[in-house]
């Protein structure tokens, strides 16, 4: 995080992703991940590459960019980091969620946007 409190990257990120593809989400939940760590404070200790930045798997959404920083700052610090960098949990987990959608009725659009900074370990 920035100590003087400015958006860091990830930050300026999402709030661009969202500021744009907010205006399209029919619920206005946008369910947040984290992938290529451990997340000990939930009992999270060895490195996972999907897992819900709530740290409760059954509320996973946020409502508002200002939401997501809040959970994303209120976390951080207790993330412990790790490679490789693997995608195929993540997006396997929103595949899941479009079916589960889907099998409810509801046919629309997913996005679903990673940000990283590293070298992608499984890009097959």
């Amino acid at each position: 995080m920035d100590p003087s409190g400015q958006l860091n990257c990830y930050e300026k990120g999402c709030q661009a992703a969202l500021s744009i593809l907010g205006h399209y989400d029919h619920d206005k939940k946008v369910p947040v991940f984290g992938f290529g760590g451990c997340f000990p404070a939930v009992g999270i200790t060895q490195v996972s590459h999907c897992f819900p930045l709530s740290g409760n798997p059954v509320n996973t959404d946020v409502r508002s960019t200002g939401e997501l920083f809040q959970l994303y700052r209120q976390v951080l610090p207790s993330l412990q980091f790790s490679g490789p960098t693997y995608f195929a949990p993540i997006i396997i987990e929103c595949c899941k969620t479009v079916e589960a959608a889907r099998s409810q009725g509801y046919f629309g659009y997913t996005v679903l946007t990673i940000l990283t900074d590293g070298v992608i370990n499984d890009m097959a």
